[in-house]
């Protein structure tokens, strides 16, 4: 009887042993079909909506439900073993997301963020944060999943990132992946993370990270199909919008020439060599930009040898009449309507600085900030030391009346005290018999 209770047991576990133990696979896949439908319908209402106003009201879906189901199915947490940063055996925590039939969940919760942290809200105080599960996400990224040609679509997720964590990544994937779009797709998004100045400051001299842009944006192209999609354009195009910038708009480059009009309707093209130049483009609707403007005399004197030239940014000139005549603004160039030089210069915010030198190369780009400061003082030391110079000498002023000179003290060496001089209007004293 022992020995058919025991054989029973043992049946039945190499039974179990073939089932799932819980078809999470299965439960992610169903979340990302739902996430699919409802763009589906999203789509096809916006196309059926008959006027701006009806397709105004049509919201796409948030995908708070598609993240809990995700979530749930590949979020469980296990303790394993594995080898420390020291050689040493460690136990950590690891999550489903980093088993291989996941790669599809990691890169719908990298593409989107939002949907983590409505999870993590949810959660709040029966777990850890957000920031904990999305370094988690990264590591997985990091360790396990980059070689996976399904990876590609989060290159372009990666690219929006700030510190060098996304920049090793993407360098991981363009280096060990065997899939070309995913590449290919890393190479761009390399490419695009070299304009960050942090990681750029890794990456050489000015020079060589213009270098490096460059080959990135030509290896992205060589790598990819035409139809190969960089988030929610083509890869051709971000490229194409890529060598535009990297021919008109980084350090050393000569920007596009625009035509604007002063305050009184004459047309001037600039820059024009020379001089330095320091464009600011602004608008009245910002704080900061009319701020400078506002004390752009006072700027020119303390910035002697650069020409300032405030732009504004989608202002009609009547506009720009009433702004001068209620703060007093001396004087501003004015875009056109369109917007053509802003375009022209990528500008995606305002106010944003861009300081040329005599031959009008760029040599700086940004906000109006310390590093455009310093980047000033360099250029207009020479100035200012002659400035400095020129001016005259200030003579302190005292006392106009002389001081009289101290008589020397006694002593073996001086020379003995002078006599009292006679007052020639006394009387002659005739000599005595």
């Amino acid at each position: 009887m022992e020995g058919m209770k025991k054989s029973a047991i043992l049946c039945a576990a190499a039974l179990l042993a073939c089932i799932p133990a819980q078809a999470t696979e299965e439960a992610m896949n169903k979340a990302l079909a739902t996430w699919e439908q409802q763009n589906s319908e999203y789509q096809a209402a916006l196309r059926m909506a008959a006027t701006p106003e009806t397709r105004a009201k049509i919201t796409a879906p948030d995908g708070a439900d598609v993240a809990q189901a995700l979530w749930k199915a590949v979020s469980k947490a296990k303790t394993t073993t594995r080898e420390g940063k020291d050689g040493k055996q460690e136990e950590v925590t690891t999550y489903e997301f980093e088993e291989p039939w996941a790669v599809p969940a990691v890169v719908w919760f990298v593409e989107h963020p939002q949907a983590l942290a409505r999870v993590a809200a949810d959660k709040k105080g029966k777990g850890r944060t957000v920031s904990y599960y999305a370094e988690k996400l990264m590591d997985a990224l990091h360790r396990k999943h980059f070689a996976d040609p399904r990876i590609a679509p989060v290159c372009a997720k990666l690219a929006e990132g700030s510190t060098p964590k996304e920049y090793e990544i993407l360098e991981k994937i363009y280096n060990r992946n065997q899939d070309k779009d995913a590449r290919g797709c890393a190479a761009m998004g390399m490419s695009l993370l070299l304009c960050n100045p942090l990681i750029a400051s890794i990456g050489g001299s000015e020079a060589e990270v213009r270098a490096k842009r460059v080959y990135y944006l030509k290896q992205s192209l060589l790598l990819t199909r035409d139809d190969t999609m960089f988030g929610s354009a083509r890869l051709s195009e971000v490229a194409s919008e890529q060598a535009y910038r990297l021919r008109y708009l980084m350090p050393g480059c000569i920007p596009p020439q625009m035509t604007l009009k002063d305050m009184n309707g004459k047309v001037a093209k600039l820059p024009v060599k020379g001089k330095p130049h320091l464009l600011l483009f602004w608008s009245p609707e910002e704080e900061t930009g009319t701020e400078i403007v506002r004390k752009i005399d006072k700027l020119a004197e303390a910035n002697p040898g650069v020409v300032l030239v405030p732009v504004t940014h989608f202002c009609t000139p009547d506009a720009i009449t009433r702004l001068h005549e209620e703060t007093g603004i001396p004087f501003t160039y004015m875009d056109d309507e369109k917007g053509t030089a802003a375009a022209a210069y990528r500008i995606s915010s305002l106010p944003t600085a861009m300081l040329l030198g005599e031959n009008c190369s760029i040599l700086y780009s940004g906000s109006p900030d310390m590093q455009l400061q310093a980047k000033i003082d360099e250029l207009t030391r020479k100035e200012k030391a002659a400035q400095k110079a020129a001016k005259p000498k200030v003579i302190v002023e005292g006392d106009p009346t002389p001081a009289k000179p101290k008589a020397p003290a006694a002593g073996k060496d001086t020379a003995p005290p002078l006599r009292e001089m006679p007052e020639f209007n006394s009387p002659v004293r005739k000599p005595s018999k």
